[in-house]
């Protein structure tokens, strides 16, 4: 499973932090403890910016 994760969020970026944290909510098995912390990593590295990964991750939540 963090294979698939790891391979989503690089391939989708923000959409695929979004579309993960969704997915986790509506399907509990898909943990959000191996999501935003591949997120943050990317972040660090400077894959992407703090700011829309966060926001990302709220409107995941909010729609799920």
């Amino acid at each position: 499973m963090q294979d698939w994760i790891t391979n989503l969020v690089a391939g989708l970026g923000y959409s695929g932090i979004a579309l993960l944290i969704f997915l986790e909510n509506i399907f509990p098995p898909i943990p959000s403890e191996l999501i935003m912390p591949l997120a943050g990593y990317q972040v660090s590295r400077g894959v992407f910016e703090f700011i829309p990964t966060v926001i990302a991750g709220t409107v995941g939540f909010v729609i799920g």
